[in-house]
């Protein structure tokens, strides 16, 4: 399950947002990759966004070869 965390998000109040809707959800995941919040990722939630995430290539390609190799 993906943990609410305000580290990295300093223009949103986690609490209110809703990680049911999609693009909230998108947003949310894309943007703790980039501030480096691996923490608050879920390895499920994570492989199942995995192609549809607009992040760095090269981070993408390590993180799809992180989790075949679990």
């Amino acid at each position: 399950m993906i943990k609410k965390s305000q580290k990295g998000i300093w223009e949103t109040d986690v609490k209110t947002i809703n990680l049911s809707n999609p693009k909230v959800l998108k947003w949310y995941v894309e943007r703790k990759i980039e501030v480096g919040d691996w923490k608050a990722l879920d390895r499920p939630t994570l492989a199942r966004m995995l192609g549809k995430l607009s992040i760095n290539a090269r981070v993408k390609a390590l993180l799809r070869d992180f989790l075949h190799s679990l």
